[in-house]
């Protein structure tokens, strides 16, 4: 689960998701362009562990991602958040496994972009299936 800090000292949560309707970040993205407001914080709450982004950031990210292999049925999710510096173009990433694992990377901007607090509303808005 996802907590983020607003720049006018609200913290949000992530809440379920509801099929075919924008994610609970999708929707955090939106209102905070609607009511002109900046995450100044972003964290990561998996199996009683937390993780932070880097506080201040240009932007944030958040993301899932799962991955597989091709000749097993296996699949391993993992919640990403990250830190942008738009200087860079890049994103230093946080990837948890459900089990509490963690990954750190930098991965180009522009692979994360439409997750990103960066993004243009005109941008693709990924919807839940």
């Amino acid at each position: 689960m996802w907590i983020a800090s607003l720049s006018n000292g609200e913290t949000v949560s992530e809440t379920a998701p509801r099929q075919n309707e924008l994610s609970p970040w999708q929707h955090l993205l939106m209102r905070c362009k609607a009511d002109n407001l900046r995450i100044t914080q972003l964290r990561l709450q998996v199996a009683g562990r937390t993780f932070h982004a880097i506080p201040n950031a240009d932007g944030y990210v958040c993301a899932y991602e799962v991955r597989s292999a091709l000749n097993s049925k296996q699949q391993q999710t993992f919640q990403i958040v990250g830190s942008v510096d738009t200087d860079l173009g890049l994103v230093f990433v946080t990837k948890v496994n459900q089990q509490g694992d963690s990954w750190q990377e930098v991965r180009p901007l522009g692979s994360l972009h439409v997750h990103s607090t960066v993004r243009e509303q005109r941008d693709l808005i990924v919807r839940n299936h």
